[in-house]
């Protein structure tokens, strides 16, 4: 199939692109910057130079592409979820022709906390405009009839050099390891892999089974906040004591958001490689 890529150079977007590549199927990825789509160029993936609320420089490659995938989200710019959602819907309806799937990217943080597991008909969080932003988008798109929707609510994704808590890795290494708030909030984690591997799963799925659907995208083993930085401090050699009472910079982490994913493997037989981060917190390490 082919197979079309928003923010192809970033760290979803291009393994993205990439493992649809190794499945055979004719990716199109874009970037902003020709120089960062050397990975891909390499991976043989084609590369289009463009902007996404700028149609006409990707036009082509979306009116023949047969899938749609979103991975542009920005979590610090919540209006730009929305353009960019609205100029590509805008772009589809324009040339109609086939009916086309559509990924959507979402996150842990649209869902409300809980002590409980987190399945995809969960109460949906408030007051965070980032995940407003994208709940209202999962709506739309649910009830879109003009695509294949479908949603994908990812995990704290961790791999290709650390993710989000290689700030961990940072802090050990400058000699203080502090978590935010008390340590014992927990979400969902799930390796960058893992996460490539569920969109494959979904562009090859048959359309009408996963129309409308949304998916939980996480390991299913709980780990706590304060288990992860515990772990990747050891990884890099810190000898001293995780402390607590940090200050809450990047979104889910002070949230108990753990996913309950028997749809995703029921539905896509999707199944994590990877099911312990702090297991990992070595090779991590190493990568970083």
């Amino acid at each position: 199939m082919k197979v079309f890529v928003t923010a192809g150079s970033g760290r979803i977007g291009s393994q993205v692109a990439l493992a649809l590549r190794r499945r055979g199927h004719n990716v199109s990825a874009l970037v902003r910057d020709e120089s960062k789509g050397k990975k891909l160029v390499e991976g043989e993936v084609n590369v289009i130079v463009g902007d996404i609320l700028k149609p006409e420089t990707y036009r082509l490659a979306l009116q023949e592409a047969d899938v749609v995938v979103e991975v542009a989200g920005d979590i610090r710019i919540p209006e730009f979820d929305v353009k960019f959602y609205n100029t590509l819907m805008e772009e589809i309806r324009k040339f109609g022709g086939k009916k086309k799937k559509f990924i959507m990217t979402s996150g842990a943080i649209t869902y409300q906390s809980s002590s409980e597991p987190i399945t995809e008909d969960s109460p949906p969080s408030s007051g965070i405009p980032y995940a407003e932003s994208r709940i209202r988008l999962t709506n739309e798109l649910k009830a879109n009839k003009d695509v294949y929707g479908t949603i994908l609510a990812l995990g704290v994704v961790y791999g290709d050099m650390g993710g989000n808590y290689s700030v961990f890795f940072q802090q050990a290494e400058q000699g203080k390891v502090v978590v935010p708030g008390d340590g014992k909030s927990n979400v969902s984690n799930v390796h960058i892999d893992d996460v490539a591997d569920a969109y494959v799963r979904v562009v090859e799925a048959d359309p009408h089974v996963v129309e409308g659907q949304v998916f939980n995208i996480g390991e299913d083993r709980r780990v706590t906040l304060k288990e992860v930085a515990q772990s990747f401090a050891l990884a890099a050699g810190y000898k001293g004591k995780v402390e607590t009472g940090g200050e809450f910079v990047i979104p889910p982490f002070n949230t108990s958001i753990y996913f309950d994913n028997s749809k995703t493997k029921r539905v896509l037989g999707w199944n994590p490689s990877r099911t312990d981060i702090t297991q990992e917190a070595p090779i991590l390490y190493k990568s970083w």
